[in-house]
């Protein structure tokens, strides 16, 4: 099938045009008139997961790996040694960045992984209304994220009203109207900030709210007869603890 077919499909389900002024989602590497064998999703590109795939792939990611104008390609450094494998290897890639986040991410987010409903959408940011405290929803966050731990800033003891934003949103909090905003890559003054407007923060990670992008993709792409693989990229991140000096 050729890429062109593939890229009108994925355009009819989650419009480019969605995507925001700085991002730089579509096609990026590859041809609109190669033909590709298969497909795989993932939210981000590394090496591992590019030497795990077959020539002649179209490799569908989350996150581009061109965001601002190449001024080398330097074999040795990110991103152009991945983009030699690929070019080697003969991959495609397009990327679905902030336009799935408006129609797909966040509303699976909130549905399937928290289980709660969207009760308004304004752009990036879902709402949805729970009665809880925020010690029990901060659990239940974790739990529903697999986080070992959740770094908040509560502002409040009762939550009702939530906002959330997949990846990266502290900069949307200011407009927010609601008790507690989840989101992820908070960073220290952030949370000062929340702490002023009297906003309550969970961060849910990065890679951690949006590696459901294949999961998402995988259903919508069935029905166009080529072998579809979920085949995640790793967290850059590793927790570390410290040893328990007392054993």
């Amino acid at each position: 099938m050729r890429v062109e077919e593939i890229y009108n499909h994925l355009n009819a389900l989650s419009p480019f045009s969605l995507q925001e002024s700085w991002d730089n989602s579509g096609l990026m590497v590859g041809s609109m008139h190669q033909g590709v064998s298969s497909i795989a999703l993932s939210i981000d590109v590394d090496e591992e997961l590019l030497e795990s795939l077959e020539e002649n792939t179209l490799l569908i990611t989350h996150h581009p790996i061109i965001f601002g104008g190449l001024k080398q390609l330097d074999f040795n450094a990110y991103p152009a040694n991945l983009l030699q494998i690929m070019v080697q290897k003969n991959i495609v890639n397009i990327a679905m960045h902030t336009n799935f986040d408006q129609t797909h991410l966040n509303d699976y987010v909130v549905s399937e992984v928290l289980g709660y409903t969207t009760i308004k959408k304004d752009g990036f940011v879902n709402y949805f209304e729970i009665d809880e405290d925020f010690d029990s929803f901060a659990t239940k966050v974790a739990d529903a994220f697999g986080l070992l731990h959740v770094r908040c800033v509560q502002a409040h003891q009762k939550i009702s009203k939530v906002a959330l934003t997949t990846g990266s949103g502290c900069s949307l909090m200011r407009g927010l109207d609601a008790d507690c905003f989840l989101t992820g890559d908070i960073k220290y003054h952030d949370a000062m900030e929340a702490k002023s407007l009297n906003l309550s923060l969970m961060d849910i990670g990065h890679y951690e709210s949006e590696h459901f992008f294949g999961q998402i993709l995988e259903k919508h792409l069935k029905n166009l007869g080529l072998k579809v693989i979920i085949t995640q990229s790793k967290n850059p991140f590793t927790i570390k603890y410290p040893k328990d000096t007392n054993e």
